[in-house]
């Protein structure tokens, strides 16, 4: 939902979970810290404010990081989407210099979305590069769902393409910008208002259906 919230079609508010009250309407204890280290042997967990969390099981979710400092002589000129605060200050600056050069690193869906969406926030006045490897965009899909990516990017005059195993059944809706979405179910693909509609439901029904565990408490 990020890449329509760049279009300001949602607010903040319409594609976050608070996740503290969630927890709390279902009675899980949520804390707040950084683990500094994990004991196995112990089954425990350490946190940085010298807390000590026993476990029967642990999940880590550790996230990824595109930038390191292996490349900090781009940091100061690059931005990932996560986290949010990543993306606010994203949407801040095209916002600023809607005729900028700009670049997206990518050839999965949310480089696609992303670019769909910037392109139809700040207009044809910027410059907007895409940048993929040499087998182009979504390179293990079906060839009638990668022409048609192609197809509904290449209406923004700003966007270049530069070149640089899903389920056989999956369901999944790419946004395009402009109330525009690609629907994409197995042989069957299509794109235009309908799609983005249907995208739209599940989205938002998706983030009400959590919502509404402490918003109706």
């Amino acid at each position: 939902m990020i890449s329509s919230w760049f279009e300001d079609i949602y607010s903040k508010e319409d594609i976050t979970i608070d996740v503290f009250k969630l927890c709390n309407t279902l009675g899980v204890k949520f804390i707040l810290g950084e683990v500094t280290k994990a004991a196995p042997g112990t089954n425990k967990v350490f946190l940085s404010n010298g807390t000590q969390l026993e476990y029967r099981i642990v999940s880590y979710d550790l996230g990824s990081l595109s930038l390191t400092d292996t490349y900090s002589d781009l940091i100061k000129n690059s931005y990932t989407i996560k986290p949010f605060n990543n993306a606010s200050e994203i949407k801040k600056i095209f916002k600023e210099k809607p005729y900028g050069n700009y670049c997206i690193i990518g050839a999965g869906v949310s480089s696609i979305e992303i670019s769909g969406a910037i392109a139809a926030s700040i207009g044809n006045g910027a410059k907007l590069d895409l940048i993929t490897k040499d087998l182009g965009l979504m390179p293990y899909s079906q060839l009638n769902l990668k022409h048609s990516i192609e197809k509904n990017l290449k209406k923004y005059p700003c966007i270049s393409i530069k070149k640089y195993k899903a389920r056989k059944w999956q369901l999944a809706i790419y946004n395009m910008g402009n109330h525009i979405a690609i629907f994409h179910y197995g042989p069957f693909v299509f794109s235009g208002k309908t799609a983005w509609h249907i995208k739209k439901w599940i989205d938002t029904r998706y983030i009400k259906q959590y919502k509404q565990l402490y918003e109706n408490k």
